[in-house]
């Protein structure tokens, strides 16, 4: 029977070996450093994801259990203290860097399903212990950090990734941050909506979707044509109206749509005038967060 090399040995053979000591180098990430390296922790924590531990015990039990597999990777015995040393003082940046020098490589010439890119941008809080991490208080007796995440909707994989404490709004997270490509989508959530922000996207000849926040005021300009079927209410050209009224000049869409599994009626704002209603998917998250898809 023919060698099955393990998962992780395949993922890791991947790994150009040259682009990732450049990182180290360029950090100087093994610096004085003697047990656990930047490869090491790479593998490690490559591990740790198939493996979805959680804590430093089980990633340290588990992987000393499959080490006799991978001794061509050069991994010597682990303890925890010198997996949380390495994860303390290993520059973050190398693995960020390279992460961004592998997604480059990457074929992005399939044909996609709106012919443009659709991102998707989203955060999440992680809860830290304050007892450690006094600097990542954002509630009485509750430490985190929020990530921010740019997502290809397609493969799915985070072109973007921010890190800020918990208390910081997700809109002054991203502000500035995000380099709009002409003819993409950019799928945001009513936590990242703001007006200026989103003119900002309009003038870079880019698109967005996001949903309509209760207090924002607007006239109608047009009502369209919509469909009944696939929970479309109205299709309407509106204008920013009230004091925000010069912070978007231009015209916009608002799309009502009735979501029947969570018995919601939503509002759905957006700059592409011409997107079909009828090719469009939403589907809402427990936290009552979007998705957003399209067939065409």
């Amino acid at each position: 029977m023919a060698y099955q090399a393990p998962i992780l040995t395949q993922i890791i053979q991947e790994v150009n070996r040259y682009d990732f000591k450049k990182q180290v180098s360029k950090y100087q990430g093994d610096w004085k450093t003697s047990k656990l390296k930047c490869f090491g922790l790479l593998v490690a924590m490559i591990y740790t994801q198939l493996k979805t531990n959680r804590t430093l015990r089980d990633i340290v039990i588990g992987f000393q259990s499959a080490l006799k597999s991978f001794y061509h990777l050069g991994l010597k015995t682990m303890k925890r203290s010198t997996l949380s040393d390495a994860l303390r003082d290993r520059p973050e940046q190398i693995y960020r860097d390279f992460y961004s020098s592998l997604l480059v490589t990457m074929n992005r010439s399939e044909r996609r399903r709106l012919g443009m890119k659709v991102n998707l941008i989203d955060s999440t809080t992680i809860s830290l212990c304050l007892e450690k991490f006094e600097w990542a208080k954002f509630r009485k007796k509750r430490g985190g950090i929020k990530l921010h995440v740019m997502l290809d909707s397609e493969t799915k994989l985070a072109e973007q990734v921010l890190i800020t404490h918990a208390v910081c709004h997700d809109m002054n997270a991203i502000n500035g941050k995000i380099d709009f490509k002409n003819g993409e989508m950019y799928v945001y959530d009513r936590g990242y909506a703001c007006y200026k922000y989103l003119y900002s996207i309009q003038l870079a000849g880019a698109y967005f979707v996001t949903r309509l926040k209760s207090n924002w005021k607007y006239k109608v300009v047009k009502t369209r044509r919509a469909a009944k079927t696939g929970g479309v209410r109205k299709d309407q050209l509106i204008r920013v109206s009230g004091t925000k009224k010069d912070e978007y000049p231009d015209t916009l869409r608002l799309v009502t749509f009735y979501h029947k599994e969570s018995n919601k009626v939503l509002k759905f704002l957006t700059n592409n005038l011409r997107l079909s209603t009828k090719k469009s998917r939403i589907s809402i998250k427990p936290d009552g967060s979007l998705s957003y898809s399209s067939n065409g």
